[in-house]
């Protein structure tokens, strides 16, 4: 039950009539909104209407966000509003981190803080924040884009290379973590003119030291191909012999095939990619084992 004054009764809203917000009269799926929220609403929708840019609007989009997170135009409002009046961003920021701390997946609440840091202009402290959630989840995709952006606006190279090696100790299954690697030794290349000397060779020793670790773990499979696509590469002697070595050790790992096949097919051997296409197929990966046989005709027809 709503503890909330009603817009009608706020004095300072006196002037504004409420916007209608019917569905229409017999709407297929009606959305069980509260009171509270349709109220609030149908004020925002007035003073969208009237193009209104006041403190009480802000206000209002205070009270909207915290009903309904995923309220776009309410923040694109609320951003107006910051822009106009010259709020108060340290506050913004507050606000924000409390929200975030309840709800660190809201993409509106990353997308905000994006607002917010472009202006603010003080990025101290943000890698520690995301941090912080990163303990509760490793692998939230908004946090992982924000950070892309946060370093790449402000220059925070500096340590990542090493904050990311940390996380991928502890758990190198980590995809998005092998995601902002890749990122950060080569995405990061092509942002304005930045390079990085990648030391490609020693940097597939560390794919490899992390397949072995856990050969059925899809994500450094898929590092290592994006490394290889991104060089241009073959694999070399030294990730062939990893791959020989778990095939010996009758590792049954779909993606460690996958692999190969794609491998033998650069290197034209065809017997062997069709070879380990049936051998996915009848053993390692039966679940797609319609896909493995349409996959090894594929690689026969080339013969």
């Amino acid at each position: 039950m709503t503890t909330a004054i009603p817009y009608a009764e706020r004095s300072e809203w006196s002037d504004v009539k409420p916007a209608s917000l019917s569905e229409g009269p017999a709407p297929f799926a009606p959305i069980l909104f509260t009171d509270e929220y349709k109220d609030a609403m149908a004020y925002f929708v007035a003073t969208a209407h009237s193009g209104e840019l006041s403190q009480r609007v802000f206000d209002l989009t205070s009270h909207l966000v915290k009903l309904n997170q995923g309220l776009y135009t309410v923040w694109r409002t609320r951003q107006l509003i910051l822009d106009e009046l010259h709020g108060d961003l340290h506050a913004e920021l507050h606000m924000l981190n409390e929200m975030m701390d309840e709800s660190p997946k809201s993409y509106q609440l990353w997308q905000h803080r994006q607002f917010v840091m472009e202006r603010l202009r003080e990025p101290a402290g943000e890698l520690e924040f995301m941090k912080s959630l990163s303990e509760e989840d490793p692998k939230n995709y908004h946090m992982w884009n924000y950070r892309q952006w946060l370093v790449t606006t402000f220059g925070l190279w500096e340590g990542e290379l090493a904050a990311i090696d940390e996380l991928l100790l502890s758990d190198v299954r980590n995809n998005s973590a092998w995601t902002y690697r890749f990122f950060l030794l080569f995405g990061s290349q092509e942002l304005e003119g930045r390079v990085m000397d990648v030391d490609v060779d020693k940097e597939l020793e560390y794919v490899v030291s992390a397949i072995r670790r856990a050969p059925s773990n899809e994500s450094p499979w898929v590092y290592m191909r994006g490394v290889l696509k991104r060089e241009k590469r073959q694999a070399s002697a030294f990730v062939m012999g990893m791959c020989r070595s778990l095939v010996e050790g009758q590792c049954l790992s779909p993606h460690l095939y996958a692999f190969l096949v794609d491998e033998y097919v650069e290197q034209q051997n065809l017997d062997a990619a069709t070879e380990t296409c049936l051998h996915l197929e009848q053993v390692v990966d039966k679940t797609r084992a319609k896909y493995w046989a349409f996959k090894r005709q594929q690689i026969l027809s080339k013969k």
